[in-house]
């Protein structure tokens, strides 16, 4: 072939090339590929023109409040992807991932699963991969929608309630995302519950690393102080060639080892208040949400911050940037500081790049804008949409858009006639027998809104007519084989996942969350609940104080077993049917929370005896903080009573259900009220900006509660009136006024509280600065207005009591106070009303300062409350701001009310005690404290130290490691709340949400992922530990920002720290927990210390360890069986170790001891893999172990127990490999035992 000829064929396949269109590119993730860039090669057509548009509804995003909208839009919009001709998206509602055509918008395929799709999907070789609240990873055949496999993250299948839907108790947040074959994701929101982070094999799911001990880690918190909690994943991961970002959430992402799970970094406290679910990241930085699509640059190698406010959500294309908003500017990242260039363009939607120009989409509109080879931009077109554009995503020669209200649209080359796809929706026609079926079921059970569980055969008609006839939210358990045809019918009928959720299940094995239903029809029957075990789960799911199970006539001895099983169950009887309904409390100790202290004694302290550790969640989420006062001005804590939780906000009051977190009724209150007390002109209604908004003012802390409810009514202040409303709807029954004082209204209602049909009625503030103007803070000398905020003592006191009829209002009698009745020291018995009538502790201090005298005829009284009878009054020795009564050992205790964000002077030196019957001085004595002091039993407990009742000693314990008395003791970390108890536990802030172990007395612990709030809102009560969002206005980065509720779960890891010191003297009892968490105390009375100490403070008992090239490992005790030891057979070291354990600091001695060593085979071993051998104190006590073959298998704790080990001061364990095995040791727990 001549030169001519070669070259005639060159320049035709160079026009054709030219003329060909760019090799198709899909889009298989979130922003294009694993570093969520958005930047693709694909070269789209130079015009495009809307092809299809299918309209959905707008999503229903996961979280509530302003601020997690703004942190965490997880499911704002429809997330597409795109590979090859389909279009792919999930859905949060109706819990599926839809098919479409990608050139046509037809829809191809649905998959249901069992909860709400919130995160993006991934694709790749006929591939698709996504995560689910169901806690589950999904692979389907992308081409068919059939299942090829999933997987199950969770430890165990347990279900919650969260965001209001029935989901995984680790739902699937940390969205997938694939790189080299293998798929990422992570699992579970709660650290103090367990985090699972995974890589699996595309291919076929195996596991091939899982990071599941982060969660408990012990490290600093906002504030830079520590906790048990890690990383909580929601957002979608991001990979690079060898790390994983993991979003937090609300907190800057950490960082892993993408080859090993390995973490390496998480800066949670040093980049307090910005972070968020978006990431993007090339290999050398990663861009973090910071407020408003606004981000932070940071460097992938250490995490450490480059630029802040770098611009909004970029696009990656190499060593350049491009920021969006309402203007797109061109950054490099070589040096991100310097703008190159901006280009007036509307991107405040979404941006992406799609080969040589970017596309940005606005209010209405996307335009295409060139890139120039000088690096410069220039708008090259904009066309009009309808609606505001959330997300693009560009493949195969078109631009898929998404619309903020629900809309998904095609652009291609062709102009076509745009087919439209509306929302269309058929109705359900349930036949005239299953609506009047339904009508009698909500008829007979008085039950029309809350969550109802349906168990039924062949009753798709039944369960839509209940549906249509009332608000219930139902989940109905269906047997599999009717589970795929009924989703696609209620899917049709617009009620799938909105009214209905649907599961496979059967009767007899499905297990539903405790206390769930206000409702549960049992539409087959009971011929599927014929053992105990299910009957008692069944009676277990029904909420307490009111919830029904509805039986069809026939089953009579259904209810029979019911009510035998399950005596606390009542029955009605109908001519069809029979009606079980739970009446009272949660059976086992259940009590209420009333008043600003628990009662009207003022304990401090909760009667509920079900609220112990371990706790786990039982719902998050569905109700917004803002209908709660902001943190920093200390409202009222919420009042538990009867199931319905009672909050105040700064204009309204709400009831909300205890077990399901569901808003019950909210009714508006005139903020005035609350001004100047519970918040003031510092608070900004800004959920953005972050700012310090809210000064800390002390609240409810000095002024005391406003409102207090019963068992019927909410009595809630309004200026100088009070408003009945009743408790189960919210309505007003009644309005009560103050007496008039010499013919003159009173101005305010003061204190507030009640005592069985008694209405305690503080008229009018005492307004100290009046009776003593020398003591009213002057200007001059605060020009910042800040000590006038801690000196409003007018709020504190009443000018009188009144008592009344709390049914009518009528006035019984009242008293009018010398100085002052002040609201903290306002306590009763069910006979008599305790007060004290004086001046606050900062009044008197100020009349000293200045030379003043202060008054010497304070009043402490008892007054008989049918009367208003003097029964015993003191006027000697009398101190402080506080009284509380001890109904059972008729002591009343007289002290002052120390805390944080408390008005000046309230310091905590002395306390008194009285017999109240007679106001007998027991005992007087100085002690020290910062804290609301807490009647518990015959104990006060303090801040730190407790003392006994009877006497004023310091409450003394037994040394769990020595056996010898020691003061007993406890601390916590940083939190401006103070302590409030219950039975089992003392719950504060501490850090993160925190408490005090006091069932085992085995320290200080966290319910790692939350703050509590700065009012104390850990408030046990109705069985369960109740935590609602008082954290409104804060900005701080902790995990997690919502109400939830907790309640007992004995097989959950909890972790503590222990203040006590190890005296040196000769260890009877110890435990040492290899590479855990923590310490915790054991149920036979063993403290098991976490080593290496990792955990905070625990007793200093020397531990050598030798282990050279040996490695560590956690488990979450989750995956193992349940032995009551597998928090222990949990972690360990690996590989050959010498452990020298000093059992004495005294002149050691020889003793006998019992040891037990605590093993378990963490990593899949089969028998004859692992053989080692160990030694104690160099004689070997086992040869060639097999973990595997002595447990029978793998995650099984074995304890091996060896009696008379002589050691002298000092224990040595040995453990060595067995020669050819191929693993090398594995131990886990050493506990010795001094033997009599």
């Amino acid at each position: 072939m001549n030169i001519s000829v070669m070259s005639i064929l060159l320049r035709i396949v160079i026009i054709t090339l030219l003329q060909t269109p760019a090799l198709a590119v899909d889009w298989p993730m979130w922003r294009y590929d694993a570093g969520r860039t958005a930047s693709s090669p694909e070269e789209l057509p130079a015009e495009l023109h809307l092809q299809w548009i299918r309209q959905y509804p707008a999503r229903e995003p996961v979280w509530d409040d302003p601020l997690n909208q703004d942190l965490m839009p997880l499911d704002h919009f429809f997330e597409p992807i795109v590979l090859g001709d389909t279009v792919y998206i999930g859905f949060n509602d109706c819990d599926k991932v839809v098919a479409l055509d990608l050139q046509t918008g037809e829809a191809k395929w649905s998959f249901y699963t069992d909860g709400p799709i919130r995160l993006p999907l991934a694709g790749e070789r006929n591939r698709l991969y996504f995560t689910s609240d169901d806690g589950n990873l999904y692979c389907l055949a992308a081409d068919s929608g059939q299942l090829l496999w999933k997987f199950e993250s969770g430890p165990i299948d347990r279900r919650i309630l969260g965001n209001k839907r029935l989901i995984s108790s680790w739902p699937a947040r940390g969205g997938v995302v694939l790189y080299d074959n293998t798929v990422y994701f992570a699992a579970g929101i709660w650290p103090f519950m367990g985090t699972f982070i995974y890589a699996l094999d595309a291919e076929t799911g195996r596991v091939i690393w899982r990071n599941e001990g982060t969660g408990s880690d012990y490290q600093l918190q906002p504030h830079n102080s520590p906790a048990f909690a890690g990383v909580a994943p929601q957002g979608a991961i991001v990979a690079l060639k060898d790390r994983l970002l993991i979003p937090g959430g609300r907190s800057v992402p950490a960082c892993f080892d993408r080859h090993t799970g390995e973490i390496l970094y998480y800066h949670l406290a040093r980049y307090n208040k910005t972070g968020g679910s978006f990431v993007c990241a090339n290999e050398q930085c990663f861009f973090n949400h910071y407020r408003d699509r606004d981000t932070d640059l940071y460097s992938v190698q250490n995490g450490e911050a480059i630029l802040k406010r770098a611009g909004k959500y970029p696009v990656l294309s190499g060593q350049v940037c491009y920021t969006s908003g309402d203007s797109v500017t061109v950054r490099d990242l070589r040096e991100p500081k310097v703008e190159r260039f901006t280009l007036k363009v509307d991107a405040t939607g979404d941006l992406i790049r799609a080969g040589s120009r970017l596309y940005a989409g606005g209010d209405q509109q996307i335009s295409a804008v060139d890139i120039l080879p000088d690096g410069t931009l220039a708008t090259a077109w904009n066309t009009r949409v309808p609606g505001r554009i959330g997300r693009l995503a560009a493949a195969n020669g078109m631009l898929i858009a998404v619309t903020a209200d629900g809309k998904v649209m095609a652009f291609g080359k062709k102009r076509l006639a745009v087919k439209t796809f509306d929302l269309r929706s058929e109705p359900p026609r349930p036949g005239s027998a299953a609506l009047e079926l339904a009508q009698t079921i909500l008829e007979q059970t008085g039950v029309r809104e809350g969550y109802a569980l349906f168990y039924g055969t062949e009753k798709a008609d039944l369960l839509a007519a209940l549906a249509l006839s009332s608000d219930l939210h139902i989940i109905a358990v269906v047997p599999p084989t009717e589970l795929a045809d009924l989703r696609l019918r209620f899917d049709r009928w617009h009620l799938l996942g909105k009214r209905v959720h649907l599961l496979a299940g059967m009767p007899d094995t499905f297990e539903a969350p405790p206390y769930l239903a206000s409702l549960v029809v049992l539409a087959d029957g009971a011929g599927s609940w014929k053992n105990t075990d299910s009957r008692k789960r069944l009676a277990r799911t029904v909420r307490p104080y009111g919830g029904k199970i509805w039986v069809p006539s026939g089953a009579e001895t259904m209810s029979e077993c019911l009510q035998s099983d399950t005596p606390t169950l009542s029955v009605r009887s109908f001519e069809s049917s029979v009606v079980l309904s739970k009446d009272g409390p949660p059976p086992g100790g259940a009590a209420n929370w009333t008043h600003q202290y628990g009662n009207i004694a003022n304990t401090v302290k909760s009667d509920d005896a079900l609220v112990r550790l371990p706790l786990g969640v039982l719902w998050f989420g569905g109700n917004s903080n803002l209908d709660v006062l902001p943190r920093h001005g200390h409202g009222p804590p919420e009042q538990v009573v009867d199931g319905r939780l009672i909050i105040e906000g700064i204009d309204c009051i709400s009831a909300r259900d205890v077990y399901t977190g569901r808003v019950l009724w909210k009714v508006p209150l005139d903020g005035s009220d609350s001004f100047g007390i519970f918040y003031d002109e510092s608070y900004e209604d800004a959920p953005l900006k972050v700012i310090y908004n809210q000064e800390h003012i002390p609240g409810a802390n000095a002024r005391g509660t406003n409102f207090v409810a019963t068992t019927d009514s909410v009595y809630v202040v309004q200026g100088n009136r009070c408003q009945v409303l009743d408790i189960a709807t919210g309505e007003t029954k009644r309005t009560f006024s103050l007496p008039a004082r010499n013919g003159v209204e009173p101005n305010r209602w003061g204190y507030i509280g009640i005592v069985h049909d008694l209405l305690i009625a503080g008229s009018d503030f005492a307004a100290f600065s009046r009776q003593f103007p020398e003591t009213a803070p002057d200007p001059a000398d605060d020009p910042q207005g800040k000590r006038r905020l801690f000196e409003n003592f007018d709020v504190t006191a009443s000018k009188s009591l009144v008592v009344m009829n709390r049914q009518d209002g009528s006035v019984k009698w009242s008293i009018d106070a010398r100085y002052g009745f002040i609201h903290n020291a306002v306590t009763a018995s069910d006979k008599l009303l305790f007060c004290l009538d004086k001046l606050p502790p900062g009044v008197e201090k100020k009349l000293r300062r200045r030379g003043l005298k202060v008054p010497e005829d304070y009043r402490m009284m008892a007054l008989d409350l049918e009367t208003g009878r003097i029964v015993w009054e003191r006027n000697e020795g009398i101190f402080g701001s506080w009284l509380s009564y001890s109904e059972e050992h008729d002591r009343l205790l007289q002290a002052t009310r120390p805390s944080r964000d408390m008005v000046t002077d309230e310091t905590g030196e002395r306390m008194a005690v009285y017999v109240a019957s007679t106001g007998t001085c027991v005992w007087d004595r100085p002690i020290k404290y910062n804290n609301p002091p807490i009647l518990y039993h015959d104990e006060i407990i303090t801040d730190r130290a407790a003392y006994k009742l009877a006497t004023g000693e310091r409450k003394l314990r037994l040394d769990p490691v020595t056996g010898e008395e020691i003061l007993w003791s406890y601390s916590r970390t940083y939190g401006c709340n103070y302590n409030i108890a219950s039975e089992h536990l003392l719950s504060f802030r501490s850090a993160a949400a925190g408490f005090y172990d006091l069932f085992w007395d085995s320290g200080t612990g966290n319910l790692g992922g939350f703050k509590s709030g700065c009012t104390s809102n850990l408030v046990a009560a109705g069985g369960v530990l109740n935590a609602p969002d008082y954290t409104r206005t804060c900005q701080c980065s902790y995990q997690n920002q919502t109400s939830l509720a907790l309640i007992h779960m004995p097989e959950l890891e909890y972790w503590t720290t222990n203040d006590s010191t190890w005296n040196r003297k000769p260890i009877k009892r110890l435990g040492i927990n290899l590479n855990a968490p923590g310490d915790r105390v054991a149920a036979d009375g063993t403290l098991w210390l976490d080593f290496p100490s990792v955990g905070g403070k625990s007793p200093d008992v020397p531990i050598q360890l030798e282990a050279p090239g040996a490695r560590t490992i956690r488990r979450h005790s989750l995956f193992l069986k349940s032995t009551g030891y597998e928090w222990v057979a949990a972690s360990g070291f690996v590989g050959p170790i010498r452990l020298a354990i000093t059992l004495t600091g005294e002149e050691p001695r020889k003793e006998s001891y019992t040891v037990k060593l605590h093993f378990a085979e963490l990593e899949g071993k089969e028998p004859g893999q692992r053989q080692f051998d160990v030694r104690l104190q160099g004689e070997e006590v086992l040869n060639r172990f097999d973990i595997a073959e002595e447990a029978r298998g793998i995650n099984i704790p074995v304890v091996k127990t060896f009696t008379g080990i002589k050691a002298e001061g000092v224990l040595v364990v040995e453990c060595l490999p067995s020669p050819q095995s191929e693993a090398l040791p594995l131990l886990c727990g050493v506990e010795v035992i001094l033997e009599d």
